[in-house]
């Protein structure tokens, strides 16, 4: 099935296209993922799935969209530039790599260090273990490049189906998900 983009407003029956159109595909033996960012979307996405569905399914998987990148997107091949787990995400409110009183840039925070690798700097807390959230999509991006874009073919291996529920969401995982065959890119 070919990506597709729908586009619609406040209060025009969206997520319940995303709940029937997930519904119906769980019934021909598919699995669905819905993508969105706030948590209380994620909850109301559930428990209108339970509504019209009857029950919950595990075939029905909904995830905020910082889960998304780390679970999906950069977990499974994160060895392709960091050796370490990461384990979790850090909450930025601000970005990390400016220091708060001058907003000058912090010395040895580039993307890329000298030798062309991938600075840990750059994404990771001190500890090596937590990305920042707002370098997740950078991230996600710079292994799907170094991976040939595995990360958009496992997802299309898992999932009959994907949706992203907010156009914030969209935006930051396009280039991504744009090279996956069949349906991933929902």
């Amino acid at each position: 099935m070919p990506n597709v983009l729908c586009i619609a407003g406040a209060g025009s029956g969206k997520t319940h296209k995303v709940i029937t159109e997930s519904i119906a595909e769980i019934e021909r033996g598919g699995k669905v993922l819905v993508v969105t960012y706030t948590t209380s979307n994620q909850q109301e996405l559930r428990a209108r799935f339970i509504k019209l569905f009857g029950r919950s399914s595990d075939r029905f998987v909904v995830k905020g969209l910082f889960s998304f990148y780390l679970e999906d997107m950069i977990r499974p091949y994160q060895r392709a530039v960091f050796e370490k787990r990461i384990e979790s995400i850090f909450f930025n409110d601000s970005n990390p790599h400016l220091n708060p009183k001058t907003r000058r840039s912090l010395p040895g925070r580039k993307e890329q260090l000298a030798d062309k690798s991938c600075n840990p700097k750059h994404y990771l807390t001190s500890c090596k273990t937590k990305a920042h959230t707002g370098f997740l999509a950078k991230l996600a991006t710079r292994i799907a490049t170094k991976t040939k874009n595995a990360p958009a073919i496992r997802l299309s291996e898992v999932y009959t189906r994907v949706y992203f529920d907010e156009v914030q969401d969209l935006g930051s995982v396009r280039k991504v998900l744009s090279q996956a065959p069949h349906s991933a890119g929902q």
